[in-house]
Order: structure tokens, then C-alpha cells, then sequence
């Protein structure tokens, strides 16, 4: 009766879902940000935004498919949504190093600011 019950939600309020994968994507986005950082922080030195949102979903796919699966387990989440909340987590993770990029003014030429 649960699951039917829990299925029948997710059915009438679609939203929640959608809302629990940005969360859950959020969590081990943030899990994984600084590791990421340390790993791919100088290597992005010269390169534009678009260049750089290429290069974090290309390294962080790794790393946040193994938190995804550590916070499925921690927060008891169907398996099938993996995949929805690692694309969640990938999309978050870019936002948060081109961040960290623009704001380090030590990493960020002025022209890149400006853009």
C-alpha cells in the first residue's frame, strides 16, 4: 500500500520529485566541490566559461556518480532516479566552480570578470 501510495504522489505532484533530485544533486555537488576544485582549480586558470563548463562535466561526472550513490543510500531513494540526480549534480557542480573561478581573483584574468 505504501509504494502504491507514494507511486500515486509522485503522479499527482510531479513537482516533488523534480525538487527532491535538485536537492539530492545539490548534496553531493557541495560533497564533491572542494575535492573537484583542488583537482581541476589551476587547470582552469586560462580558460573562458564555456571552456571551463566543459571541463568540469567532463571530471566531475566521476566522482559525483559515487556521492550520488552514497546519498540515494544515506536518504533511502529509488535507485532509477541516479541518473536524473547526477545530471542534477553535474549542472550544479559547473555553476559552483565557474563561481569559484570569476570570484578567486587570483584565478580570474579582469577580462573574464567582465564577460
Amino acid at each position: 500500500m505504501y509504494h502504491f501510495a507514494k507511486k500515486l504522489g509522485n503522479a499527482m505532484f510531479p513537482w516533488r520529485q523534480a525538487r527532491l533530485v535538485h536537492q539530492l544533486g545539490g548534496e553531493a555537488a557541495r560533497e564533491c566541490r572542494e575535492d573537484l576544485w583542488r583537482r581541476i582549480g589551476l587547470s582552469c586558470r586560462n580558460m573562458d566559461i564555456p571552456e571551463i563548463r566543459g571541463y568540469v562535466r567532463a571530471q566531475a561526472a566521476r566522482p559525483l556518480a559515487s556521492e550520488v550513490e552514497r546519498t540515494i543510500e544515506r536518504h533511502r531513494v529509488a535507485p532509477g532516479l541516479k541518473g536524473r540526480i547526477i545530471e542534477a549534480a553535474i549542472v550544479q557542480m559547473v555553476g559552483m566552480i565557474v563561481r569559484d573561478v570569476l570570484g578567486d581573483p587570483y584565478m580570474a584574468p579582469s577580462e573574464k570578470i567582465a564577460a
